[in-house]
């Protein structure tokens, strides 16, 4: 008696791409639901994206020799990165899925993510060089609920000298999930903000930018 065989079934290059193209689709949708969903704003205090398509694209890419660049390729046109440490940093850096047809990039912190000092230049330094192999980005968004370490300010100040290197992006959303906000305003009264000139800078090179 003969064994079943545990090969995937043989589909067209056809069917895959278009299978591949709904799971980005619905990627894209789930990733922009969950950052602007009020519903979701403790569990963006506690944790990352949720990126279940991306796991779904990451499987597939192991399914079978074949499915495995083109199934990189669409999880590469986007990347999320969420409490990302030195070693996930440098794993991003080596990934072939990342390059130019990356055109979305998500980061995002945690309330209690914290890390050294040293680490956390060798993040910054490593998404720098990542950052440098994807030129043409469209969106970018970064969303921190830190209170600290990677608090709003102090990510704005070291993206902003990177954002240049952007030439033809659209979108750039930066978000602030910190639990440090008065509980009332007087009328008149004025919050408290921090001015980065270097980020206007750098966004003069972005022409294109929509929102």
């Amino acid at each position: 008696m003969t064994k079943p065989s545990t090969r995937p079934a043989a589909i067209s290059a056809t069917a895959l791409d278009l299978v591949l193209e709904e799971i980005h689709l619905r990627r894209k949708v789930s990733l922009w639901e969950w950052q602007e969903s009020h519903k979701d704003r403790i569990q963006r205090c506690k944790h990352g994206f949720p990126d279940h398509e991306g796991a779904i694209l990451k499987a597939l890419s192991l399914v079978h020799p074949s499915w495995t660049f083109v199934a990189r390729r669409t999880l590469g046109r986007i990347i999320s990165l969420s409490d990302i440490n030195d070693q996930t940093a440098r794993a991003a850096v080596s990934a072939p899925m990342y390059g130019y047809w990356t055109r979305e990039i998500f980061i995002s912190f945690s309330k209690s993510y914290s890390t050294s000092a040293r680490c956390e230049k060798a993040i910054w330094n490593s998404i720098e060089e990542l950052f440098s192999r994807m030129p043409m980005i469209l969106t970018f968004c970064i969303i921190t609920a830190s209170e600290d370490q990677f608090n709003i300010d102090n990510c704005v100040k070291r993206l902003s000298p990177m954002l240049s290197r952007f030439t033809r992006l659209r979108t750039l959303q930066l978000y602030s999930e910190a639990s440090t906000w008065p509980m009332s305003l007087t009328p008149g009264s004025v919050l408290q903000g921090t001015e980065h000139s270097s980020l206007f800078h750098s966004l003069e090179n972005t022409p294109r930018l929509e929102q």
